[in-house]
């Protein structure tokens, strides 16, 4: 027992680092950081919130759809791709409008589900494996909050190749109707991995994290700031009027009246020689707020959210860098190196399978059919001409040192 009692002591005072006395630092019944918990439990997204905010929050739009419209605002190049037949074909179809959609669902709901519509598929055949002869007629995407998902949809056959996938997807239609479609019409867009510790919500198991929700936290706070300022700003300069005898100057007739032609005298006088003229019993003063913290404290929550995005302040607000030697390069390079992770985690995947399932259909071309993601920034003609020159001065260099003949120059 004496031993367990040290045991314990000992756990006890290797808790934490530091404590003092004074300030309460360390002490559980003092600290208020030894009495700021985790709130844990299964993060399930207001899928309607979410929705709402998208349409009326132009912020939570650039937050989900920006990086997708960028992530394939440059056309993709696909291999063997001969006069651009095949990435035409995909246009009419509407791949790329599915897949920024996709995208953009993705990163507001946490996933969203493609399902590719082949020739001769009416509602009832959906629901079977797609041969291997029906061809490629077009996409549609559905968001999370669509599909109705229970432990028995995920496939138990360990001999299959959909074990510990869902095999049938159950989607509620606005009519009511159930659509069920089989896993091999389905392409899922992923949003971030969500910790296996959160398996017990399917749509977060199947899916993944929302951004914006994530972003929840910084975002809801920014509304009531600017609405508070924004009031501020109106009732900056109010003028206090004290009449003497206001009261029973109103009970008189034509009292409204009366007062209301004293104000305006004095409201004269200070328009046209900024002085006030009044009687002696009677106030006036002018009501002003003080702004001098507000623009720090607005920044402060601009870069709140912006660390909880990954997207920066000056791109997320148009907030750019003012001065005259001063450039945007480097927020640009941060949102470029966001963009270009994000759709190789997100689109990547399922593009490809959409790829080849399009090219080995529709135009009988076999195996893995793969493509390359368009360039995210494009050089100006003067970078261009200053690229130019740097790469002559090297090729100078070179010659002069006899590594490099006029031919391999040329």
């Amino acid at each position: 027992m004496a031993q367990d009692s040290i045991q314990n002591e000992i756990m006890y005072l290797s808790d934490g680092a530091y404590a003092n006395f004074m300030t309460g630092l360390g002490n559980e019944s003092m600290d208020k950081d030894e009495h700021t918990f985790v709130k844990c439990g299964v993060p399930t997204p207001n899928y309607r919130a979410l929705s709402a905010q998208y349409a009326k929050d132009g912020i939570v739009k650039k937050i989900a759809r920006g990086p997708a419209v960028k992530a394939l605002k440059t056309p993709i190049v696909i291999n063997d791709d001969e006069n651009d037949k095949t990435f035409k074909a995909l246009s009419r179809l509407g791949f790329f409008r599915a897949c920024r959609n996709a995208g953009t669902w993705a990163r507001l709901y946490g996933g969203a589900l493609v399902v590719t519509l082949f020739e001769g598929d009416g509602d009832a055949k959906l629901e079977e494996p797609v041969d291997d002869k029906s061809k490629v007629v077009g996409y549609r995407v559905y968001t999370p909050g669509r599909l109705l998902i229970t432990e028995s949809d995920i496939c138990s056959d360990k001999e299959s190749k959909w074990f510990g996938k869902i095999k049938v997807f159950t989607i509620q239609l606005r009519n009511g109707i159930q659509l069920k479609v089989h896993a091999s019409r389905c392409h899922i867009f992923k949003g971030e991995d969500a910790p296996d510790m959160l398996d017990d919500d399917l749509l977060t198991y199947v899916f993944g994290l929302s951004d914006v929700e994530q972003a929840n936290v910084a975002l809801k706070k920014l509304p009531p700031a600017f609405g508070s300022i924004s009031n501020m700003l109106q009732e900056n300069g109010l003028s206090v009027f004290g009449l003497n005898g206001f009261s029973a100057m109103l009970a008189m007739e034509g009292g409204v009246a009366k007062a209301r032609e004293r104000m305006n005298l004095i409201k004269l006088g200070i328009s046209s020689m900024r002085g006030v003229v009044q009687d002696k019993e009677d106030t006036f003063e002018m009501k002003s707020h003080s702004m001098s913290d507000v623009p720090e404290s607005v920044k402060m929550l601009m870069s709140y959210l912006s660390g909880c995005t990954d997207i920066p302040v000056s791109i997320l607000f148009g907030n750019m860098v003012s001065g005259l030697s001063s450039t945007n390069d480097g927020d640009i390079r941060q949102y470029n190196d966001m963009v270009e992770q994000w759709r190789t985690d997100c689109l990547y995947e399922p593009m490809v399978e959409m790829l080849t399932e399009y090219r080995n259909r529709n135009e009988g071309k076999q195996g893995i059919q793969d493509f390359s993601f368009g360039e995210l920034s494009h050089s100006t003609e003067s970078e261009k001409a200053d690229l130019f020159e740097k790469r002559v001065n090297s090729c100078k260099s070179l010659y002069e040192i006899g590594s490099l003949s006029p031919k391999e120059i040329r």
